[in-house]
């Protein structure tokens, strides 16, 4: 199956998987998956499945259309099976890079997303080294980079370039923040297109705190902005939790370098393994998908980590209270308008959700 953005228009679900597929074989195809059920007339594309991701991590966003509110993701897919969804193809065709009308555009490994409050979708297309953004009509424009063409290079629209970038952010002002894992920094692109480095040094690895050009990450991958506009990393390799202020600054909230482990505690006392994807509540709270130690874990401004749900080293597929429930390699993660947190569950081709009192189903 190529790689498509789905809408599903059917009745509410909380988990689905689909069978899984070789990476090299089978791009990923992006869905967007309601948490309640539309009020619009189902069209298109009806499927018996159920969905799986192999060898990536989800992306999410979330925003309200006509009151039904939508949760995209990212997965892959081959063959569908098991219970009845009804799904309407939003944008996508065979792979490739082109832009155009939804059912003419094609994506490559798109693996980060995020919204904006008009309901236009930001992806990090991977293997295409661009962000695209997809309007709510389906139309697809590549926002920046060049499609096939990885680099390092800041600058307008397709002057620029990234390499396999991952999460994608987006501020009140409509910048867009981007986590460049393969150039270890995170980029800026401007409401005009305008694409500079925001924090970090393109290619150049590391855990320095400091200021936009003396800090370093490694392999960032998750990324989530705030309502005051301050950005926060899921410094992946790092198994850290970055802060960046607006002017650059970047600080350490919580994890130690390098340092792996579990443990819950006030900043550089606790420990991760793997962070991946993060948001934020309204709260100022964030939730973490701890991808390795297969727990959410919650994170708060002054930098105090607990593991909201799951058993930290404990993979499984177990619905329930905090202390009961279990996960397998969490991907992404995002916060739905009632405090509900919706999580790709990878290795048990689920999306999970969990109230704000921790039950998961």
């Amino acid at each position: 199956m190529p790689p498509t953005i789905f809408r599903n228009e059917g009745r509410a679900c909380t988990t689905c998987a689909h069978t899984p597929s070789r990476a090299t074989r089978n791009p990923p195809r992006v869905f967007k998956h309601p948490s309640s059920k539309m009020n619009e007339t189902p069209a298109a594309y009806r499927y018996s499945g159920r969905f799986h991701s192999h060898e990536t991590t989800f992306g999410f966003a979330v925003l309200c259309v006509k009151r039904a509110l939508l949760a995209y993701l990212i997965c892959f897919s081959t063959q569908i099976v098991g219970q009845q969804y009804v799904w309407r193809t939003l944008a996508g065709a065979m792979p490739g890079g082109r832009d155009g009308p939804g059912d003419q555009a094609q994506f490559y490994y798109p693996y980060g997303m995020t919204s904006d409050a008009s309901g236009n979708l930001y992806v990090a297309d991977d293997l295409n080294h661009t962000v695209r953004k997809v309007l709510p009509n389906g139309t697809v424009l590549t926002l920046a980079g060049k499609a096939g063409y990885a680099g390092a290079v800041n600058g307008l629209g397709a002057l620029a370039r990234f390499n396999r970038p991952s999460g994608v952010a987006v501020d009140s002002s409509g910048n867009v923040y981007v986590c460049d894992r393969g150039n270890q920094c995170i980029r800026k692109i401007s409401p005009a297109g305008e694409v500079t480095t925001f924090a970090g040094s393109l290619g150049a690895a590391g855990s320095a705190d400091g200021n936009a050009s003396q800090a370093r990450f490694r392999q960032p991958r998750g990324i989530a902005a705030d309502a005051n506009g301050v950005i926060y990393v899921a410094d992946t390799e790092s198994h850290t939790i970055r802060k960046i202020l607006t002017d650059g600054t970047v600080t350490t909230l919580a994890g130690l370098s390098l340092t792996t482990g579990s443990s819950d505690g006030l900043g550089g006392l606790a420990r991760f393994n793997l962070p991946t994807s993060l948001c934020v509540s309204s709260g100022g709270d964030l939730f973490v998908t701890d991808a390795s130690n297969h727990t959410i874990r919650k994170v708060t401004m002054a930098g105090e980590v607990t593991t909201f749900v799951g058993l930290a080293g404990q993979s499984g597929n177990v619905n329930g209270s905090p202390s009961v429930a279990k996960f397998s390699r969490p991907g992404g993660v995002c916060i739905t308008a009632s405090g509900d947190l919706l999580v790709s569950d990878t290795f048990n081709q689920s999306i999970r959700r969990i109230t704000s009192s921790g039950n998961v189903t």
